[in-house]
Formats: structure tokens, C-alpha cells, sequence
């Protein structure tokens, strides 16, 4: 450390270097060089470790039988040692500190360091009433019913000499099932190692509420369809704006705000669809079965094919497996999302709902997802961004009438009737 020296600084005098002056500050955590620094002098503070394990003189801790020592651990601005419980151990921990000390200049602050001892007797565990052995119903063993021996902990059925499992007096308590269990469990070498009771469904061993409700989550039955559904797929082939793919992701989980799903909650709520006023408003009704939801589909340039007796989960990932470059679910996505937004402009601003009027809007947000993705899945559909030009429902209880006729190498017209909601009562050819 003798060869890194402080720095001078100058000042600026109408634009020249005047005088100098030295930081009395040192380098600072955050210094370019500081970490450089560090990992130097920590080489040396390794190395004298080392040398005391070598020599027999330190003893680092083992994790298993099998595993490396671990003398010393080393953080930026932390060290930490681990080693046995002896005053031997700690006389020449604290001399090798010293000697580190001495060379490279950096003292040990004693009153922000802390030593941590472990306890324990090894008695702690009741063999019948706490839950220790891993595998079994109940984590608890069961006695032999002939079995006279008298055993009450854990540590009567180990040989400390060579901690290890006294078989034989195993199996003169227990079933040679769990004895089996039981031989599987590690004996930690060190005594002194505090009994402890842990969690399993938790890396740490320590018990959180969060995991009990995933554990609860991971045990809920699901349905085939659920289970089956291409989730990675999914979000891999759906190219839409994220508000509309965040909707799709509601619509799989029963998410959306739909009156079945509120009137769970408030039985104030009437759950009669506001589009049709006839049948319950669920998501499936309100996206499939509902008059205006059909008559939009049907208005689709693209066939969004919906097939019959098929959940909504079967529906969307027929769409998704669909080989056509994703076009039939993003389109339908898009489609679906516009007809969520009419019924909500209906609920809430008492807007007249347009089947024409949807599916135009809806074949604008897949033109986005056409840009992007550079598929040009949709650039021979005419999209009228002129609103006064779209098709106008009738009003309620009237049939509305639209021909066309062509005459060109042979002669032909056609006639469809469509109602207010935009559903087709009847088309011909001519």
C-alpha cells in the first residue's frame, strides 16, 4: 500500500492551475481503483488462511462429510470467518489478523465486529410428538406394537462416537419401512449444531404465509382444458398491443368484470347481458353467444371460426394453433377486446352498439399488429377510417336492406337484411 499515494489538486485562477492542495479523506468506497485494491490485500488475508488450515492450526467449517471447508467468506465492506469453538482457534485467528494488520495497513474495527456461537444439545427433538422424519405421513414415526424399548429423543437412537444410526435399536422401535426413512437422514459432524425445526416447501427453511398460499394454489384441482392450455405458445405468438393481450390473459382466467362475476360479490347486481337483456352475462356469453357478439364475428373479413360445444379456453387455443401466422388470434383478439370496449361504452355512456362499427375498429388494432410484424396479412382489407361512411343499424324492431349488383363478363346482385344489432336475417345471390 506504500506506492498508492493521495492525490494533489490545483485550482483554477482566471483560467490557470494556481497552488495545490492533498485529499485528506483517502480512497473512498466508490473510487475507481478501490476495488482493485481490495481484491489485492484480501489475496494476501487468503493466503494467510490457508497457510493456517495447512499447518493444522485453523479449522473451517464443512457443510456435509462430502463437501469442501469453508474458512472465510468476503464481501466488499464484509468479512465473515467460520471455524470451531476453541480458544485455540480464536488465538490464531486473532493472530493472523494482526499479521495482516501489520502489512497491509487496514485495522480490524472491534467494535463493529460480532462473534456468533452455536448451541444446542442435540436433545431437542421428541421422537413422537415432533415432525423430524421427511417422507412419512405426518413427518412423525409409528412404534413397533411389541416393541418394550423406551426412547423419547432423537439423540437416544444415535452413536455419538461416530455419528452415525444405532440400526439395531431402530429396529427394535420402528418399521423396517421407515427404518429404511430414517438411515437417509445425515448426521451433521458437529455437535454443537442447534436442533432446529424447518419448513420444507421453503429453500431457507423458514416458514412464510406466501408459500402455504401457493402450496394451497398448486393443490387446487384443474381441468384438463386448463392444464393443457399452451401457455408459452401463447404469449409467444400473440403480437397485439399489450392492453388487448392483457385482456386475452383475463379472459382465460375468468378475470373480466362481466355481472355473473360482480353479482358473486354484491347480489344487488342484476346479471342480465346489457346487450341483449336476455341472457346472464358471463364472458362467454358476452363474447360468444350473445345477438351482437355473433353478428360480429360474421362481419369479419377473415373467418374467426368458433366452434360448436367448445369452452372459451378451447376456442382461443384452437385459434392459437390455427397455422395461418398467428392472423386468426390476434385478429380475434382484437376482435373480442372491441367488443368488450361496445358493451362498456354502452353500460357507461349509453352508446348504441355497431356490429360494422366494431369490426372496423377491431380491424384497425390488427393492422398494428400487421405493421409490426411485417406479415401484410390484411393489406387488401379496405379499412374506412371515414365513420360516416360505415354501415348505421336500423332502429329497434326494424330489418334493414342493403343490395349491390355488379355487371361485368355476366350480371350479378346481391341482398342481405340485417337487424339492429347488425345480425343478418337473410342474404340472396343473383
Amino acid at each position: 500500500m506504500s506506492c498508492v499515494t493521495s492525490p494533489t489538486f490545483p485550482i483554477l485562477l482566471n483560467g490557470a492551475p494556481y497552488g495545490s492542495f492533498k485529499s485528506g479523506r483517502g480512497l473512498r468506497q466508490g473510487y475507481p481503483l478501490s476495488p482493485a485494491l481490495f481484491i489485492i490485500c484480501y489475496q494476501g488475508l487468503s493466503l494467510l488462511m490457508e497457510n493456517l488450515e495447512l499447518n493444522g492450526l485453523y479449522s473451517g467449517y464443512r457443510i456435509n462429510v462430502q463437501s469442501s471447508s469453508i474458512s472465510h467468506l468476503m464481501f466488499a465492506d464484509d468479512l465473515f470467518f467460520f471455524g470451531k469453538n476453541s480458544d485455540s482457534i480464536a488465538d490464531h485467528l486473532k493472530y493472523m489478523l494482526d499479521t495482516y494488520a501489520s502489512f497491509s495497513g487496514q485495522i480490524i474495527n472491534f467494535m463493529k465486529s460480532s462473534i456468533h456461537f452455536s448451541k444446542g444439545s442435540g436433545n431437542n427433538i421428541r421422537i413422537w410428538h415432533d415432525p423430524w422424519i421427511p417422507g412419512i405421513p405426518g413427518f412423525r414415526p409409528s412404534k413397533l406394537s411389541n416393541s418394550t424399548v423406551d426412547v423419547t429423543r432423537v439423540s437416544d437412537l444415535i452413536n455419538h462416537e461416530d455419528k452415525s444410526w444405532n440400526l439395531e435399536l431402530l429396529s427394535q422401535v420402528f418399521p423396517q419401512d421407515q427404518v429404511a426413512t430414517i438411515l437417509n437422514i445425515y448426521i451433521p459432524l458437529d455437535t454443537e449444531i442447534e436442533d432446529k425445526l424447518i419448513w420444507l416447501k421453503t429453500p431457507s427453511g423458514v416458514f412464510f404465509l406466501k408459500f402455504v398460499y401457493k402450496l394451497l394454489m398448486d393443490n387446487t384441482p384443474t381441468s384438463s382444458s386448463e392444464a393443457e392450455f399452451p401457455c408459452k405458445l401463447f404469449w409467444k405468438k400473440i403480437k397485439i398491443q399489450p392492453k388487448i393481450q392483457i385482456f386475452i390473459w383475463k379472459v382465460l382466467h375468468e378475470g373480466l368484470a362481466v355481472y355473473h362475476n360482480l353479482s358473486k360479490f354484491n347480489n344487488q347486481i342484476t346479471s342480465a347481458c346489457p346487450l341483449c337483456n336476455y341472457e346472464e352475462e358471463t364472458i362467454f356469453h358476452l363474447l360468444f353467444e350473445c345477438q351482437f357478439s355473433v353478428a360480429v364475428l360474421q362481419e369479419s373479413p377473415i373467418l374467426i371460426e368458433v366452434l360448436a360445444g367448445s369452452s372459451l379456453r378451447q376456442i382461443i387455443q384452437h385459434w392459437l394453433l390455427y397455422t395461418d401466422q398467428g392472423i386468426m388470434l390476434n385478429l380475434g383478439s382484437c376482435i373480442l377486446w372491441n367488443i368488450r370496449k361496445m358493451r362498456n361504452d354502452l353500460v357507461f355512456n349509453n352508446s348504441q352498439p355497431s356490429a360494422s362499427q366494431c369490426i372496423q375498429k377491431a380491424l384497425q388494432d390488427f393492422k398494428i399488429f400487421d405493421l409490426h410484424n411485417a406479415l401484410n396479412c390484411c393489406t387488401n382489407i379496405a379499412v374506412n377510417e371515414n365513420n360516416a361512411t360505415l354501415w348505421e343499424p336500423p332502429p329497434n324492431c326494424v330489418i334493414k336492406v342493403n343490395v349491390d349488383a355488379a355487371f361485368n363478363h355476366g350480371d350479378a346482385a346481391a341482398a342481405v337484411a340485417r337487424d339492429s344489432f347488425g345480425n343478418q336475417q337473410w342474404y340472396n345471390l343473383f
